[in-house]
């Protein structure tokens, strides 16, 4: 492919996303202004909202485009989106650029132009992509051999934008490809930075109960995910579970089973890991979100050839443009009348079904005879 063909695809993309963003917004971008406001007028987040949830970094980020945002667009809410989905399509091009690096053009270009991360990045404009970016560039330092400290901070920092990748910490551990002393340094390190960060943060007591609460006591919306709508069926689950669990078996469950398939798919594949625990972070998750949808989107990429992960991105696309909840149908009236004519449409476009189509993409590529080799060009 040529430059200039490459940089024009890159400039499309940023451009279908930047115009995606003005098409509507959910509550999500009102958090982020709220989040902004509250930086800029020197108060703690964790002190004073329950709308952030993660670490320090992204709120003060947010408190710089809200003066932004403030002195060129009077603080209208759509510039406060238009400023933080530029960012956001900022590392969706950087990812891009590292996986043409490391794999080609195709997986860059299934990644860029996946219809999952446009709509994520440009509708909903979440920030996993920017994690996600600082945990590629831990993966590949730590396969390149590369200086240990420098490898690390890439992951706390990643940590510290937002703990997508907390439950990978524990996958380390089990990368027989290192000696047990760099394996406890991989997994202790970058937690130690990620705890760390919000040691500033504890000093004032309402600050320190808003962490405790709304950043490691958080939970997603269960109701909705895959075993969520499994327990329900379950006789006597929410008995269980609020008497013996407080209410957090759900989050147990997810959490034991994601460990036990690291633990095999860093002796089988460890190659893959990171990948695989993209995918594997969403089809277990016991609490889903739509944007949640998005972290997928670089392992796809990476793993094109597996024909249920096609399968996955068609559903998942058609529920992020149809289904009426959070997402751009909220917006553009008109295609709201595909699910709500067809009850069996809106009960198969549903993150449940994604959860279920990425699973079986999991299987389906252990199955596989293909190694990690044979996906690059």
């Amino acid at each position: 492919m040529q430059k200039k063909h490459w940089l024009g695809i890159l400039l499309s993309g940023l451009i279908i996303r930047l115009l995606l963003s003005q098409l509507g917004y959910n509550h999500d971008i009102g958090a982020y202004n709220l989040v902004g406001s509250l930086v800029s007028e020197g108060k703690i987040v964790y002190a004073h909202t329950n709308k952030f949830n993660y670490g320090f970094i992204m709120s003060y980020i947010f408190g710089a485009f809200y003066w932004l945002n403030s002195m060129i667009f009077a603080g209208e809410l759509q510039g406060m989106h238009l400023f933080v989905c530029l960012l956001c399509s900022v590392f969706d091009i950087l990812i891009a650029i590292k996986l043409k690096r490391y794999f080609g053009y195709k997986v860059a270009l299934l990644f860029y132009l996946n219809p999952v991360s446009l709509l994520i990045t440009g509708y909903h404009t979440q920030f996993d992509n920017i994690a996600i970016y600082f945990a590629l560039l831990f993966w590949f330092s730590l396969k390149e051999n590369k200086s240990l400290g420098k490898t690390i901070s890439f992951l706390g920092l990643s940590l510290i934008i937002k703990h997508v990748f907390l439950l990978f910490l524990p996958w380390l551990l089990f990368y027989k490809k290192f000696k047990i002393k760099k394996r406890i340094i991989l997994f202790a390190a970058p937690l130690f930075i990620f705890l760390g960060s919000f040691t500033p943060f504890l000093l004032d007591a309402e600050s320190r109960m808003g962490v405790k609460n709304h950043v490691f006591s958080y939970n997603s919306f269960e109701e909705h995910s895959l075993i969520g709508r499994v327990s329900s069926k379950i006789p006597n689950f929410n008995e269980l579970n609020n008497q013996y669990f407080g209410g957090n078996l759900k989050k147990y469950i997810f959490m034991g089973i994601l460990t036990v398939f690291g633990i095999f798919s860093m002796r089988k594949r460890e190659e893959e890991g990171l990948y695989l625990y993209l995918l594997a972070l969403v089809a277990f998750s016991s609490g889903m979100t739509d944007q949640y949808l998005a972290i997928t989107c670089l392992s796809t990429a990476v793993f094109y050839r597996n024909k249920m992960i096609w399968l996955f991105v068609f559903t998942a696309s058609a529920y992020l443009i149809f289904d009426t909840r959070n997402n751009i149908s909220g917006s553009i009236v008109f295609l709201q009348q595909f699910t709500d004519n067809s009850p069996l449409l809106a009960s198969i476009l549903s993150v449940a079904v994604c959860q279920l189509l990425i699973f079986l993409a999991l299987a389906k590529r252990f199955i596989s005879s293909d190694q990690m080799a044979s996906i690059k060009n």
